[in-house]
């Protein structure tokens, strides 16, 4: 399957909070300078909630009750999602940004076929799931929070990152604690800022 390229701005109700498009923006995730030069903050967050994207808008029944069920589809649709977050630790910043306490993303949304939902098979999205805790990094896209790319949350052993997209990120990244990424993305920041500096 080949995920729907989800738009932020104009798929949201006005009753919504604009929410980043996690890798429809998404910026060069492939070294840690590469890192620490576009991701405003890394953190570990725990997923409290998700919700459709747009999704209700589409299958509300005409009376304005609330969608009971989904609709009838061709064999293969995608709906989109959105997941809220709440910051348990800011592992790294820019020095530029501040980690909010909660905020939302779409992430990776749901394969609908013959009417049941199902998690894509063959995403390159990291799919986060209600409950669990992950590691990510993030980067504020004119006001719209968003992972910096769609490879960048990790599932977490205890402090350890164990990669969970099929397209990658830094090498040092795999397998490494959070004190050690903490640590990284320091350094390369602080390369970046003397390079930059008079």
């Amino acid at each position: 399957m080949v995920l729907a390229t989800l738009v932020a701005s104009g798929a949201c109700s006005s009753s919504e909070s604009p929410v980043a498009d996690s890798g429809h923006r998404g910026l060069a995730f492939d070294t840690v300078s590469e890192v620490a030069a576009g991701g405003d903050f890394a953190v570990v967050f725990e997923v409290l909630s998700e919700r459709d994207f747009g999704y209700s808008d589409v299958q509300r029944p005409a009376d304005g009750s609330p969608p009971s069920s989904p609709p009838s589809v061709p064999d293969e649709d995608y709906i989109g999602r959105v997941v809220h977050v709440a910051v348990e630790t800011v592992v790294w910043s820019d020095g530029e940004h501040v980690a909010p306490a909660e905020f939302e993303f779409v992430n990776s949304g749901w394969q609908l076929r013959d009417g049941a939902r199902r998690v894509p098979a063959d995403s390159s999205w990291s799919w986060v799931e209600v409950g669990e805790r992950y590691f990510g990094v993030f980067s504020d896209f004119g006001g719209e929070i968003g992972p910096m790319s769609m490879d960048a949350i990790y599932q977490l052993d205890g402090d350890q990152l164990i990669e969970v997209s099929a397209v990658g990120g830094p090498d040092e990244f795999e397998g490494a604690t959070l004190p050690e990424v903490s640590e990284l993305l320091g350094l390369a920041r602080d390369e970046l800022l003397n390079v930059d500096a008079p």
